[in-house]
């Protein structure tokens, strides 16, 4: 009875303090057929008149340890069972998790194994870290049981990317790497719709509260569309304008055409002398503005965009006879001349201060259609269609001097090599790199290469002789005006979509996975046999 005893304390302190719930639950069930058992032979010897003996005393010591140790396990069962349950994909099916929807963020393998999955986890927290150079980090809390806790800080991994999962996406979990896989009670349908109304929509971060919820911040674009009719909505309106008073702010160098000097000036000053004309301006203050085109789009164009002056005295004269104007008779809510407006900015922002308006911008490789093709994606497409295009760009490439250009210069050598044009960029090379070129520029009706002189005739049709450095600068204006073609407008936006509340979090590890697959007997012996044979072999 002694050894039962030692071996009762020893179980109950280790279930306590280090079991988990399954050998906890194992440990309980011995622990009450213990009990059992001894209630039995207490009772018998009860029946028999010896409940008080030297046994009796010692059968309910060992119950009232039981009974102790059951407790505690119960309790310790109990701090066991609060918070989410997890698995590893090992004891996981997917399959019944398809119907639900899931959020996937990505930890490296290292962090990941930090995670014990036969303890829940009671506290997972995750917000916006407000400096980009820190990693959003996961804080989790466990329960070991009664008197213990384990806290961790599980870093995301910045290199893969948060993802929403439902229905056959689960099928490609190994594809997306390590990570925690945070099964949520939301609505497929509604999340997706969400979702889905944001163009070339991507997770940023998840934001975790205590209280088990969970939403995503998700960052999509906002495309104006300048190169269609279609009519801005009131929202559109408010987002547009907000987003283009900031456009109106860049500042532009200009060169005076007269003397040749350069000018710093807004966006919105350059179209200030595009549209204050005194004809216009007149006709608006007169009431003759609904017969004239410019008078009426200088009308939408002052609703829209409040006046802030500007260095040009007479400029600053028409400008505050308009606003007044407006005040006066309210703002002008025209469909029409309203989208005309925010056209205008666009036609000077795409040929002044995009990232399609200079050479040494043509690197960022933005958006160009709403299904996510880049710039990039249209330049590879017009090298394989036409030859003339790709000596140009590799014209193009040539001078790196000024080491602003020297990130679009890359950028278009890259596209080059990657369809195999490096004899483009050779030959360009030899083009502008030899005094040859000075013939050849000199003497171009009588030039003999047809692909340089089909490069001459679409650049510098009208010279008669030029030195490589006007080439060079050719070919990027080049360049540069048939990206602007395929300018595209668009405007970051964010937006939280609620994914309801956490149901389980299951850690995934796609080398766990194959480490046990390996560990079956069967298919070891397999994969031995296999190996021998084409060792042999």
């Amino acid at each position: 009875m002694y050894f039962y005893s030692i071996i009762i304390k020893f179980f109950l302190t280790y279930g306590v303090l280090h079991m988990n719930k399954v050998y906890s639950k194992l440990l309980l069930g011995i622990l009450v057929a213990l009990c059992i058992a001894a209630i039995a032979a207490y009772l018998k010897l009860q029946t028999q008149g010896y409940n008080y003996s030297a046994l009796g005393i010692a059968l309910i010591i060992s119950l009232s340890v039981l009974c102790v140790g059951i407790v505690g396990l119960v309790v310790h069962i109990a701090f066991l069972s609060q918070g989410f349950s997890v698995k590893s994909t090992k004891d996981q099916d997917i399959e019944d998790i398809q119907d639900k929807v899931s959020v996937f963020l990505p930890v490296s393998e290292e962090n990941l194994n930090n995670i014990n999955s036969e303890y829940n986890i009671t506290d997972i927290t995750c917000s916006l870290v407000p400096s980009t150079s820190k990693i959003n980090t996961l804080n989790i809390t466990q329960t070991l049981g009664i008197t213990s806790k384990k806290k961790l800080e599980v870093p995301l991994d910045t290199s893969q990317n948060v993802k929403i999962l439902h229905g056959s996406q689960y099928t490609e979990l190994n594809k997306s790497g390590s990570g925690i896989c945070i099964v949520t009670d939301a609505n497929k349908r509604t999340v997706l719709q969400e979702f889905n109304k944001m163009t070339l929509a991507k997770v940023r971060y998840p934001i975790i509260k205590q209280n088990g919820s969970i939403s995503l911040v998700c960052k999509g674009i906002k495309i104006f569309p300048h190169k269609t009719h279609a009519v801005l909505s009131k929202d559109d309106i408010s987002f547009f304008q907000r987003n283009f008073e900031n456009i109106l702010k860049s500042q532009i160098d200009i060169v005076d055409d007269r003397s040749g000097t350069l000018h710093n000036r807004t966006l919105y000053d350059i179209i200030l002398e595009h549209i204050l004309t005194e004809n216009s301006v007149d006709k608006l203050i007169n009431g003759n503005w609904n017969y004239c085109d410019q008078a009426k789009l200088l009308y939408a164009f002052f609703s829209i965009f409040n006046f802030r002056g500007t260095n040009n005295s007479k400029l600053s004269q028409l400008g505050t006879q308009v606003i007044n104007f407006v005040k006066q008779n309210g703002e002008y809510t025209n469909e029409y001349f309203t989208k005309q407006a925010f056209n205008l900015v666009a036609k000077y922002y795409i040929r002044l201060d995009s990232q399609f308006s200079m050479y040494n911008r043509l690197y960022n490789n933005p958006f160009i259609s709403p299904s996510g093709r880049r710039l990039s994606d249209t330049l590879r497409s017009k090298m394989k269609l036409n030859s003339t295009f790709r000596l140009i760009c590799a014209i193009a490439i040539q001078d790196t001097k000024l080491p602003i250009n020297n990130n679009t210069n890359e950028f278009l050598s890259n596209l080059l090599k990657q369809e195999n044009y490096e004899n483009a960029i050779t030959k360009a090379s030899k083009i502008v790199g030899t005094s040859k070129a000075a013939r050849y520029f000199s003497h171009v009706a009588k030039c003999e290469d047809s692909e340089l002189s089909n490069v001459l005739s679409e650049l510098l049709s009208g010279y008669s002789s030029f030195s490589s450095a006007q080439l060079i600068s050719a070919a990027r204006s080049y360049i540069v005006n048939f990206c602007k073609e395929h300018a595209l407008i668009y405007f970051d936006i964010y937006r939280t979509i609620d994914m309801g509340n956490i149901d389980k979090i299951i850690l995934h590890n796609p080398n766990q996975e194959i480490d046990n697959v390996l560990s079956d007997p069967n298919l070891v012996s397999q994969n031995a046999e296999t190996k021998s044979k084409m060792h042999n072999q």
